[in-house]
């Protein structure tokens, strides 16, 4: 949820580090996935593509489930935060 208020823009980065700092969480890695979800969030990229990159760098593309998933995301029958969700849980650990 805080994650959610920071990429939405209803709080600054110092508040959201802040809060996090607060509450015993590590600030989630500024890597190529967060990347990607700014360039989704800021409309920068398609659904489509967002799906296939994401897929792709959690190594579920092949996955029957993935394809399954990505097509609900595609379709916008699932938001961006749920899809995410999901394919990590079949990532795995």
């Amino acid at each position: 949820m805080l994650e959610k208020a920071y990429r939405d823009g209803r709080i600054s980065r110092e508040a959201y580090e802040s809060n996090l700092a607060k509450l015993g969480i590590a600030r989630p890695p500024d890597g190529r996935r967060a990347a990607l979800r700014r360039a989704f969030d800021e409309g920068k990229i398609t659904r489509a593509i967002y799906a296939r990159n994401l897929t792709a760098q959690l190594g579920v593309a092949g996955d029957p489930a993935g394809r399954a998933l990505t097509k609900a995301f595609v379709d916008g029958k699932i938001d961006a935060d749920l899809f995410e969700k999901n394919l990590s849980r079949l990532r795995g650990p």
